[in-house]
């Protein structure tokens, strides 16, 4: 739609931080003038990912979940280790398998339904910094030409590396930025309810290589490296070799790669100033050691709408104090978690092939139902045992 001059809050990025920033905060503050804006229709061109979620999660974050937004459902992780050898972690109906296009696409038919003005094909190309009377500008782009628009409070949920905002001591989603790359494979032979990780220094040194089930017949692949590893084993690279080696009758000869980088990296630094906001991969919201950020960029969409609608309805008059509140809410559901797995990710990135191969041995002899999580890490560090040193910063 054509968007007004001015709005209470203005959400630039409607991935899953945006759209639920916004759709929150109008429920919160149906009275306030919301406006999310992104550069593309966001089921047009949705950020292609593993697209796997935790379901208990995600009900907790949209409520109903609509059976088109599922792709499918998961009942566990099978772990390879680098000899091929597979150790099954069962949870019969844990996760789902997002369908990215619908899902964004729902999110954004409830903000519109609960009074947001979305414009969903206009860049944001600049965010000033606050007047005298606390409002920025935002400099926007789109095929009608360019225009302004202001804002009291403005939330970048713009993606990692991509803000038109100057920095402002804020968090800036740029730490240890990963890349990833992955392909959409027919063929390959899997069961559908069942994610994949594979581990090993061939394909994936200082990360991991996954398979993801989509629809029964097509598989998201894909490959995340140690950012100390890229340059000489470029993901991209370890992809094609993944798909040559473990996948030969499957490959295809030409796939179309997909890739982007990933923010793996959690600062100590607040979320928001001056009125500014910054969540999801803009702020680093990734789980460091999984790689993981849809229902954390939720969650962080979701503080800072809660401290907003507290300076718009809820009678708050400091913002720093709002800005506290959201940062305080975040750190103690996902950052210091975060920030330990951060401080661990060198140990896990070290583990040898002998040490992954060796636990996978020992697991693999277990029966299904004994092989939980802190088994697998239990049976990992007893065939490492200077991998509990390592992994000390875990314990403060």
């Amino acid at each position: 739609m054509s968007l007004r001059e001015f709005y209470d809050v203005a959400v630039c990025g409607a991935g899953p931080a945006g759209l639920a920033a916004a759709l929150r905060l109008k429920k919160l503050a149906s009275g306030a003038s919301v406006a999310l804006i992104d550069r593309s229709s966001p089921w047009r061109e949705p950020v292609l990912c593993a697209e796997g979620v935790h379901a208990l999660t995600l009900r907790h974050l949209v409520g109903e979940v609509p059976p088109e937004w599922i792709r499918t459902t998961i009942d566990g992780v099978d772990f390879f280790s680098p000899d091929g050898t597979r150790v099954r972690f069962s949870r019969p109906g844990s996760g789902f398998i997002l369908d990215r296009a619908r899902f964004h696409r729902g999110l954004a038919e409830r903000c519109e339904a609960a009074g947001v003005e979305c414009d969903f094909e206009t860049a944001v190309t600049a965010i000033s910094a606050p007047a005298s009377d606390g409002r920025r500008t935002l400099s926007l782009r789109s095929a009608a030409g360019e225009r302004e628009i202001q804002a009291r409070y403005v939330v970048d949920a713009m993606g990692a590396g991509r803000s038109s905002a100057p920095d402002k001591g804020l968090v800036t989603g740029r730490v240890d930025l990963e890349f990833a790359a992955f392909a959409l494979v027919k063929g390959v032979e899997h069961d559908p309810r069942y994610i994949q990780l594979h581990y090993g220094r061939e394909f994936a040194p200082g990360g991991y290589a996954w398979l993801f089930p989509r629809d029964g017949e097509t598989a998201n692949v894909g490959v995340v490296v140690g950012k100390e590893f890229t340059a000489s084993r470029p993901p991209r690279e370890c992809l094609k070799r993944l798909l040559a080696e473990r996948w030969p009758s499957a490959a295809p000869s030409n796939p179309r790669f997909f890739g982007g980088p990933i923010p793996c990296g959690q600062e100590r630094l607040p979320l928001g100033a001056d009125g500014f906001f910054r969540v999801g991969d803009a702020a680093g919201m990734v789980n460091p050691l999984s790689r993981a950020g849809i229902l954390e960029a939720m969650k962080g969409g979701n503080y800072a709408a809660d401290a907003l609608a507290s300076l718009l309805v809820g009678g708050e008059t400091d913002f720093d104090r709002a800005s506290k509140r959201c940062l305080d809410a975040w750190w103690t559901d996902k950052g210091r978690g975060h920030e330990q797995l951060m401080r661990a990710k060198p140990a896990f990135g070290s583990v040898s092939d002998r040490v992954f191969d060796k636990a996978a041995h020992a697991l693999a002899r277990l029966p299904e139902e004994k092989c939980t999580l802190s088994r697998i890490f239990l049976e990992t560090l007893v065939a490492s045992p200077s991998l509990l040193w390592k992994m000390r910063s875990l314990l403060k």
